[in-house]
């Protein structure tokens, strides 16, 4: 199981600059904790199921494209004002094609674990 998460989740590597997205880092946080209990339950059950937290970059979506082209003529659900820059926004078809990449390799010894597209473990 892929659970789609976010950067913005890691406690660990804590993005101070992201005003306004407490909430949404606050609910892929919680997001991610539950699947570690889960991850956890399943062990102990001997379930060959692997489940896995999966960061699938700064995708090129409606509310980054209105980020970077404010002037743009999207819904106002996609017109989230962001006092930083996003960089390294990447094309969809790029995220999951990684993703794909990068879930196909892992290995139930993987499972609770939190990873990025780029094939890269992230922390916590």
């Amino acid at each position: 199981m892929v659970f789609m998460s976010s950067d913005s989740a890691s406690a660990t590597n804590f993005l101070s600059h992201e005003d306004g997205f407490a909430a949404y880092a606050a609910s892929k946080a919680a997001l991610n904790h539950s699947l570690r209990h889960m991850s956890e339950e399943l062990k102990r059950a001997n379930s060959p199921t692997t489940i896995i937290a999966m960061h699938p970059g700064e995708v090129s979506t409606l509310a980054t494209r209105h980020h970077t082209n404010p002037s743009s003529n999207h819904s106002d659900m996609a017109k989230i004002d962001t006092t930083w820059e996003i960089e390294g926004v990447i094309s969809p078809q790029e995220s999951i094609r990684n993703m794909i990449l990068v879930i196909t390799r892992l290995c139930h010894g993987d499972t609770g674990s939190f990873w990025r597209w780029d094939g890269e473990r992230h922390p916590w």
